[in-house]
């Protein structure tokens, strides 16, 4: 005898998407969700998915004393288990959902950040090795340190972010920035683009 099976169905909505025949078409005929989980193995440390679950796990730590958390942790990491219904509702009516899915807006700003506060550090300790007098000719020239660095911080967010399709779009033009800065290599506009489309 055959088992009953839970057949995937469609939200009756006029006008709006059959994912019930999106399913059929693609030889679907069964759906389910997973319930409980077990870890196999473990993620070694030098994978970027080790840091990435062991930030989820400090924010657990404070899962219960900060009524924000489930905010920052969509931030951080692009997790939005803990929101509640009615946040998530706010958030859609005020326009501002886009906003808790990391996105290349995020990893840019993220860059820029990084990039600026880079720059003033470089500065400030020049001009503290030259007014002790030490020489500055071996130092870091500004830009490629700034950038270079700027550009590992986007990396590890982007990494935070479980490396997403979004998150990996701009990390490569944020990469085809850094290049053309270290390379000092003026591009038309024209190029750029047609360079961002290539490598993406």
């Amino acid at each position: 005898p055959l088992k009953p099976s839970i057949t995937p169905r469609s939200t009756s909505l006029y006008g709006g998407y059959d994912y019930q025949r999106y399913l059929l078409r693609h030889k679907f005929f069964v759906t389910g969700s997973i319930q409980t989980g077990a870890r196999l193995t473990s993620t070694p440390m030098w994978h970027w998915q080790y840091w990435r679950y062991r930030v989820f796990q400090a924010f657990e730590q404070h899962k219960d004393e900060l009524a924000t958390l489930d905010i920052l942790l969509a931030l951080a990491l692009g997790e939005r288990q803990w929101m509640s219904a009615e946040r998530w509702q706010a958030l859609q009516r005020t326009g501002l959902s886009h906003l808790m899915a990391i996105s290349g807006l995020h990893l840019t700003l993220v860059f820029a950040g990084a990039w600026l506060m880079l720059r003033y550090l470089v500065v400030a300790g020049t001009i503290c090795l030259q007014l002790l007098r030490l020489k500055t000719d071996n130092t870091f020239l500004l830009t490629p340190a700034a950038a270079i660095g700027a550009w590992f911080v986007a990396l590890a967010y982007a990494a935070l972010a479980g490396f997403s399709v979004s998150t990996l779009r701009a990390l490569v033009l944020i990469t085809l920035f850094v290049v053309s800065r270290l390379t000092q290599q003026r591009l038309e506009p024209m190029y750029l683009l047609l360079y961002g489309v290539l490598f993406v």
